[in-house]
This record gives structure tokens, C-alpha cells and sequence, in this order.
């Protein structure tokens, strides 16, 4: 109890210290985490709610401690979201054919309408390393293996909105 006090007292810290932003998102993190626990106690999990924790609010807190928060980054932060959300699904077991597929090709399509080809090109060719492990895993492997290339994925996004 001691250790999540602390915990709790030094990101709001941390947060205060960064600015008005970052606050307002750690106050949000906290109360999802709050609502996602009432959720898992009444025996209903929702990935989306530990994507938007787990990615979401740490990409919009990013944005906002080492640049501007912008609509785009928003946007990705929210396609990120429901992309790790799929893939969690997926580990679980459930049936998520595909889900994961769609967030990461609305991403494409948008850095194609703003012009950033190196960044569409890069983010092709992680969603088709994507897709080829696809065809050769299932469930929690394939959860587990595309991640790495997820990540990659936020990695040049975060690039390209910069």
C-alpha cells in the first residue's frame, strides 16, 4: 500500500513538473486504472480500456513532455490503441481475425493525404512483416512476435509527427 502511495505521489510530481498537460493525463491514467479494476472485479475485461492505459495515454504523455500535442498525434495515439487492443484480444484467445490490420492501414492512408512518403513506405512494410507472421502464427505467439513489429510501427510514426 506503501509503494502504490508513493508511486501515485511521485507521478503526480513528475507530471507537475512537466506541465498542466501531462497532469490532466496522469489524473486520467489514474482514473482509468481505477475503472478498468472495478471492470476486472465484476468479472469483464475490456482490452480497449488497457490499450488506451497502456498505449494511449503514454503516447499522449510523451507528446506532450518532449513536443506539442496535435490532433495527429491524437489520431495515432487512438489508432495505436485499438490496434494493441486487437492484439491483446488475440492473446486471450478470442476471435480478432484481423483487427489489428485496419487501425494501422487508416495511419497509412493518413501520412499518404499529408505527403510523409518515407513514413507510409515504413509503415507498409511493418504492417506486411506484420501480416506475413500473421499467416504463420496464431493467438498468443503471434500476439507476442507482432508486437515488436507494433512498436516499430509507433516508433515511426512518432517520427513522422514530429
Amino acid at each position: 500500500l506503501f509503494s502504490a502511495l508513493a508511486s501515485l505521489a511521485l507521478g503526480v510530481l513528475l507530471s507537475a513538473v512537466i506541465g498542466w498537460q501531462a497532469v490532466a493525463l496522469t489524473l486520467a491514467a489514474f482514473a482509468a486504472t481505477q475503472i478498468a479494476l472495478i471492470l476486472r472485479l465484476h468479472n469483464r475485461s475490456i482490452n480497449w480500456l488497457h490499450g488506451f492505459i497502456a498505449i494511449g495515454l503514454t503516447w499522449l504523455l510523451g507528446h506532450t513532455a518532449f513536443g506539442d500535442l496535435t490532433l495527429l498525434s491524437a489520431l495515432a495515439a487512438l489508432i495505436f490503441t485499438f490496434a494493441y487492443a486487437a492484439m491483446l484480444d488475440l492473446a486471450q484467445g478470442r476471435a480478432a481475425t484481423r483487427r489489428w490490420l485496419l487501425p494501422q492501414i487508416i495511419l497509412i492512408i493518413v501520412f499518404i493525404w499529408l505527403q510523409q512518403p518515407i513514413a507510409a513506405l515504413a509503415m507498409i512494410a511493418l504492417l506486411v512483416a506484420q501480416a506475413l507472421l500473421a499467416t504463420v502464427m496464431r493467438g498468443l505467439g503471434f500476439a507476442r512476435a507482432a508486437q515488436w513489429w507494433l512498436m516499430l510501427a509507433m516508433l515511426v510514426a512518432a517520427l513522422a509527427i514530429r
